[in-house]
């Protein structure tokens, strides 16, 4: 993770809709930013399991929310120093 991260030389690094591999990558290096888009749709029993419930223990601030098609919202979140 940490030649990945070398290698993108200042670029964000990003992955859309893999809750396995975003649990894997907070279990291998450092992530400094987690961003969350809120979908407004219940899945009910039908639907998966808390997608952040493998995750470490992690202090976060809030640091910009933005509303997307008046019905989704992105909330960004930085990882506070430990």
């Amino acid at each position: 993770m940490t030649a990945l991260k070398a290698e993108a030389d200042g670029l964000s690094m990003r992955t859309i809709g893999s809750p396995s591999l975003v649990r894997s990558l907070f279990r291998l290096g450092p992530v400094e930013r987690l961003q969350v888009m809120v979908f407004p749709m219940i899945h009910g029993a039908a639907g998966e399991g808390p997608v952040l419930a493998e995750l470490p223990v992690l202090d976060l601030s809030l640091v910009g929310t933005s509303v997307i098609d008046d019905r989704l919202v992105l909330l960004d979140h930085r990882v506070c120093g430990e």
